[in-house]
């Protein structure tokens, strides 16, 4: 029995599923061997490299794909992906628009091109191609999370929380999904449910910084210093020059009256960003309770110097005033 192109592919693409890449690679390269001119080949070989991270041999066989066939909207979708990954985000946004073009009903298409509309903060573009995209497969969670992450850059935090919860759904082993419906609980008031999300992201993913940092936030708020600072110290762990961990870690133990670790901590976040005006307040603070004056008006100055919003600098300025008042300090 002879074997065609067309097996060597439908292999390639069952080993590609799998995440077998060394398996599909061989496959699709006997493809183009018994087919030179196989533009569905080329492009899913070029999906191999892609996912492998050998992105110039990938375009290269996406452009060959298009050669053979310019009609062929898969290999625009792979160039654009490629495009994307690269924040080339305008000849992204070519591709993607060539692959819809010759294909309408491809909601993937849709979908990356929404991501990369989100990305140009073209919010009503973005909209637009995740309601189409959802339109054409109901089922596509990270269509739902595109469309939920759109609401919550918009302030429509209770679309969003319905659009990441569909998204949950229908895959609920993706952390980000439940990281970015935290955000939007946090931004709604919603502590509770927005440490519940973030505590079932970092079950899924254990290094994930970003969610430890949020629930850290949350729980400083809520003065459950302890449980702040671990997660603090998980940032910092994974991140170690992470400024506003060190600074969030420090406040923590200042409120616990751990004095000399909360010093040592803000201290670090001065060290590796010096543009924090809230770590030269707290220093700020710290001076002044223990009644150097002259100290606390320097630090408070160098707040004002690194902060560039107004009525911060105004607020600290009359801070500043107050204590010249009641102390008689005054340094220039």
């Amino acid at each position: 029995m002879k074997i065609k192109g067309e097996d060597h592919n439908h292999k390639g693409l069952i080993h590609y599923q799998a995440g077998d890449f060394a398996a599909a690679l061989e496959e699709y390269n006997r493809a183009i061997d018994l087919n030179p001119n196989d533009h569905v080949a080329y492009c899913n070989r070029g999906d191999v490299h892609s996912m492998q991270g050998h992105q110039d041999v990938a375009m290269a066989d996406y452009n060959k794909s298009i050669e053979l066939n310019a009609s062929y909207a898969e290999a625009y979708d792979g160039r654009g992906y490629i495009h994307f990954e690269a924040g080339q985000f305008r000849e992204a946004l070519a591709e993607y628009t060539k692959a819809i073009d010759l294909n309408p009903k491809d909601h993937a298409a849709y979908n990356n091109r929404g991501a990369v509309h989100v990305e140009l903060t073209l919010w009503a573009n973005a909209m637009a191609d995740y309601n189409r995209a959802i339109e054409l497969a109901s089922d596509c969670a990270e269509a739902y999370e595109g469309r939920g992450y759109t609401y919550h850059h918009t302030g429509q935090f209770k679309e969003a929380i319905g659009d990441y919860t569909k998204a949950i759904d229908i895959n609920p082993n993706d952390c980000t999904t439940y990281y970015r419906r935290g955000l939007a609980h946090s931004r709604q008031g919603h502590w509770d449910k927005a440490i519940a999300d973030y505590s079932k992201a970092i079950k899924l993913n254990a290094d994930y910084a970003e969610v430890y940092y949020e629930r850290g936030r949350l729980r400083s708020l809520r003065r459950q210093y302890s449980p702040a600072i671990a997660d603090f110290s998980k940032v910092i762990s994974i991140y170690p020059s992470h400024a506003y961990a060190y600074f969030h870690r420090g406040c923590a133990y200042l409120r616990l009256l751990q004095r000399d670790n909360g010093i040592s901590d803000i201290n670090r976040a001065i060290e590796i960003n010096p543009r924090i005006p809230e770590a030269y307040r707290a220093r700020a603070d710290i001076y002044y309770g223990s009644g150097q004056y002259d100290a606390a008006i320097a630090e408070f100055k160098k707040a004002i110097a690194v902060s560039d919003v107004p009525s911060y600098i105004d607020g600290v300025n009359q801070v500043i005033g107050i204590i010249e008042r009641r102390h008689g300090q005054k340094i220039s």
